[in-house]
């Protein structure tokens, strides 16, 4: 089971911890972040990654990390938001992964699966759909990236 209640004390205090943007439904939460609406199944606790003092003030950063129980197992998804896809997003969500495996606010669960999504509200340019599919490194393993359009798709 996921130890949720350390990562949530430690992110308290610098407000990016997502509480009022959930929705719970039938086992699943519903989230609401930049016009885009996800369905997390098993979500513990989702961080903005624009509020997070894990991150510097110049640093590329993803939209939100979000911390869920999969099977049993804890998971952290490192999610970006484009309007249009493009190519800055690979940079942010390896900012993210690298955040999760060097910060101590992320201390207490760097032992959780990892996975990368690029959630897009209108499209994806076709040139970027292959670069955006290419495995990202992560803790010595791949993760394959996916990509959905933003509504009400589970993940």
């Amino acid at each position: 089971m996921i130890d949720a209640e350390s990562v949530f004390t430690v992110h308290s205090a610098c407000g990016c911890l997502l509480t009022k943007r959930l929705v719970m439904g039938a086992a699943s939460y519903y989230l609401n972040h930049q016009k885009c609406k996800l369905v997390v199944a098993g979500l513990r606790l989702a961080i903005d990654c624009d509020r997070c003092n894990a991150f510097g003030p110049n640093d590329p950063r993803p939209d939100l990390l979000v911390l869920r129980d999969s099977n049993g197992a804890c998971e952290w998804i490192v999610i970006e938001i484009k309007h249009t896809m493009d190519r800055a997003a690979i940079n942010q969500v390896e900012a993210g992964l690298r955040i999760l495996d060097q910060s101590p606010l992320f201390a207490d669960s760097r032992d959780c699966n990892r996975r990368v999504l690029f959630a897009f509200v209108q499209r994806v340019r076709t040139q970027e759909v292959q670069r955006l599919r290419e495995p990202i490194r992560s803790k010595g393993k791949l993760i394959a990236p996916e990509i959905k359009r933003c509504g009400n798709t589970k993940i």
